[in-house]
């Protein structure tokens, strides 16, 4: 059976407590702020032991703790398990499970698990190591809240960057996979949609939001389900990748929209099912 072991200085204190003086105290070699003093009445406190104990007392007690610790093993509680902590792509240590379809099953199986394969690397995966629920049009629950951006900030990126997002939700409908071979893809116009999502959800006073991690990835889905079309080996792969990419189009759009108020513009359309 195994058992905890002593240290060697519980072991030596007998010994050291016979070569004592009878007259010395056992604990003079303490502190003397440790030592309790005597009241005025020459009696110690009853809240604390005195100092001033018998030897063979002293003797017994550090004869009784070695012993007592001296407890078997098996009944000592199991240690609790620990929790395994993985790093995500952009370096940020958590202690959930990392993954391209971890949250999302949805999620295009072609990114690469360090990130190196899209467009915009530091997206919600980069940061977070999950892949996001995907947002239905019009949904207002995810995320909860958006941040603020001053509106003549949105107004300007619209301006500049509004028809090119639209003309790249245009051309990504008309891939809508047939049953012959795939067309070449189009331009989608999917790095604008980024530096839009920067004007729109980002301040230069409050940082990068999570909202914009979130736009980031839906972009990038946007584009890996776009290559995987092009690459597809049949019509069955084409219309899943399909699907996966406008429900992520789809997604970054109602995020847009929810930061193009009337004084903005117009919202954007979304693109409908095949």
């Amino acid at each position: 059976m195994l058992f905890c072991s002593c240290s060697p200085a519980l072991i030596l204190l007998p010994i050291l407590l016979l070569l004592l003086p009878s007259h010395t105290s056992p604990l003079s070699f303490l502190s003397p702020a440790l030592q309790t003093q005597p009241n005025a009445g020459g009696t110690s406190s009853p809240l604390a032991p005195p100092c001033y104990l018998q030897r063979r007392h002293l003797l017994a007690s550090s004869l009784a703790l070695p012993l007592s610790l001296a407890l078997p093993l098996s009944l000592l509680p199991p240690p609790l398990p620990a929790r395994a902590a993985t790093f995500t792509p952009g370096g940020t240590l958590v202690d959930t499970p990392v993954g391209i379809a971890e949250g999302n099953p949805y999620a295009c199986p072609l990114r690469s698990p360090d990130n190196s394969n899209v467009l915009f690397k530091q997206d919600y995966y980069f940061k977070f190591g999950r892949a996001p629920a995907f947002i239905e049009p019009g949904d207002t629950s995810f995320p909860a809240a958006m941040p603020f951006v001053m509106s003549k900030q949105r107004y300007d990126a619209l301006k500049a960057l509004g028809g090119r997002v639209s003309d790249g939700a245009r051309s990504y409908a008309s891939c809508s996979p047939p049953s012959s071979p795939a067309p070449p893809l189009p331009d989608l116009n999917l790095r604008p949609a980024g530096l839009l999502a920067n004007s729109l959800l980002a301040s230069e006073n409050a940082g990068a939001p999570n909202e914009l991690f979130l736009a980031r990835w839906f972009v990038n889905e946007v584009q890996l389900c776009a290559e995987g079309m092009a690459a597809a080996q049949g019509p069955g792969e084409r219309a899943e990748l399909y699907e996966t990419g406008r429900r992520a189009y789809n997604s970054y759009l109602t995020l847009m929209n929810r930061q193009i108020t009337a004084k903005v513009g117009d919202p954007f359309a979304y693109i409908p099912p095949p």
